[in-house]
């Protein structure tokens, strides 16, 4: 799993050396309840996972949008 809040070419060189691999990189969405994913998922090779309530719902700060494909429980697990 990855998380950044600033871009970093070392962290861009490893994740497009992970992909070179066929390793599958795994990211939160984001938690800033915004309709895109945090900027590092967005990148087309990254899984980013919104995170679930314990209703199965969105979480009230997980991201979201068209990009994002899949969630997990993300909330007092």
């Amino acid at each position: 799993s990855v998380h950044a809040r600033i871009q970093s070419d070392l962290l861009d060189d490893a994740l497009d050396d992970a992909r070179k691999a066929n390793i599958l990189v795994v990211t939160s969405a984001g938690n800033t309840n915004a309709d895109e994913p945090q900027p590092i998922a967005d990148a087309g090779h990254i899984l980013a996972v919104a995170a679930l309530d314990g209703d199965n719902r969105k979480a009230a700060f997980s991201n979201y949008g068209s990009e994002i494909a899949v969630s997990a429980p993300g909330v007092e697990v």
